[in-house]
């Protein structure tokens, strides 16, 4: 599995974290964790994801989208 920097929190897992400053998610997720609570992954293996990080990805992401109505359309577009 890989993170993709989506992330769905419970309010479990924001009471684990700092409630100021900077803190590691891992060591938050740890901390549930050892409160035995579970974390959860989704697969993604064949759903759309795409990167708008550069004007070229984005132009992909767009194409790659047009190509998809049904998508779009679980989306209201």
């Amino acid at each position: 599995m890989a993170f993709q920097g989506i992330s769905l929190l419970s309010d479990q897992l924001l009471k684990a974290m700092p409630q100021e400053g900077t803190f590691d998610l891992i060591d938050a997720l740890l901390t549930v964790v050892e409160r035995g609570l579970a974390v959860n992954t989704f697969d993604m293996e064949n759903d759309f994801w795409g990167s708008s990080g550069t004007p070229e990805q984005l132009e992909q992401l767009e194409a790659g989208l047009r190509a998809r109505p049904k998508l779009l359309a679980q989306w209201g577009f």
